[in-house]
């Protein structure tokens, strides 16, 4: 894809109108909300050839780099796409559950029956998220978070894994086992991914120079407090001397006080997290509906075991 075609489905995505005018001219129309981006327009007349630019001076030059490019490449990557995938399991079905289940919760003793067995998909969002790292510098990372769409729940067993996938739904007679709200997953992935980014080890290390820094002023300043306090203790200083060297040391307080919050400002990391995109995946799952009598309690509860990864996730527990 070159850059005209990069900009001209962009600006699709957007909900706006790409008008080509003549070579390497074209006109964009874009909706209202995106105006604050370029300056309160939407509408744009952009050149992607040097001398075509020249030729329109009103024009923005298209280019690796430019401001038009930049924006609407940050744009685009914020309007997150979602994708679907199929997991492909090797085996559909499970042996020995009840022993299988008890090693899960590491029974020693006690006994489990199988009162329910249903073969259904599971749902998993995979977010991959960019996040921005501002202080004295930019810099940037990608962070993808799991989240299991039956239980809830962040899934840190699944990061890494390879999961081999068909682009078509090859679950056509199982049920999709209760999805949580897509909207509950988001804040549950982002939640994790902005602890991640206050975390991060690009804070720690601005933390560092931070500390650094501060002992550096609070040590100059502090010094120069203390020999202008000392030209007090002088013999004969006269009081109106006294009342200018007070002032100094006031002074250098404040200077003081100023030259830190300045460097806090410069190395106090700013993070900005958006979603780049999200993929739904489709695991075929068995559902199990159990009784574990164990030390003399008898209990509800309901496991699924994931014929891809091949392994048990506890799921809902009823008394």
């Amino acid at each position: 894809m070159n850059l005209y075609e990069f900009i001209e489905k962009a600006v699709e995505t957007m909900g706006g109108v790409l008008i080509p005018l003549e070579y390497g001219l074209c006109s964009i129309l874009l909706p209202d909300e995106y105006k604050d981006y370029f300056q309160g327009k939407t509408e744009l007349l952009l050149a992607f050839d040097y001398e075509v630019a020249k030729e329109n001076p009103e024009s923005e030059f298209v280019t690796y780099g430019s401001f038009v490019f930049d924006t609407i490449f940050q744009i685009a990557r914020k309007s997150s796409t979602v994708t679907k995938r199929f997991a492909v399991a090797d085996r559909t079905n499970l042996v020995n559950v009840a022993e299988k289940i008890k090693k899960h919760l590491n029974m020693e003793s006690g006994f489990i029956e199988v009162l329910q067995e249903e073969s259904g998909v599971g749902l998993w969002a995979l977010y991959n998220f960019v996040i921005e790292y501002v202080s004295d510098e930019k810099l940037e990372e990608t962070h993808e978070v799991w989240v299991n769409l039956i239980t809830g729940e962040l899934d840190k067993y699944i990061l890494n894994k390879n999961i081999f996938y068909c682009d078509e739904n090859t679950f056509t007679s199982l049920s999709c086992f209760n999805p949580i709200d897509m909207k509950l997953a988001f804040d549950i992935a982002y939640n994790d991914v902005e602890d991640y980014a206050s975390k991060s080890l690009l804070n720690d290390s601005n933390k560092e120079k931070l500390q650094i820094e501060v002992n550096r002023i609070t040590n100059y300043y502090d010094e120069l407090i203390v020999e202008n306090e000392k030209l007090k203790l002088r013999k004969n200083v006269t009081a109106e001397r006294v009342n200018d060297l007070s002032e100094k040391s006031n002074a250098l307080y404040l200077e003081k006080d100023k030259q830190i919050h300045e460097i806090e400002e410069k190395y106090t990391i700013k993070t900005d997290v958006s979603l780049d995109n999200a993929i739904i995946y489709y695991i075929p799952l068995i559902k199990f509906s159990c009784k574990i009598n164990y030390r003399r309690n008898i209990t509800r509860q309901v496991f699924y075991y994931d014929l891809v990864l091949k392994r048990l996730i506890n799921g809902e527990i009823a008394d």
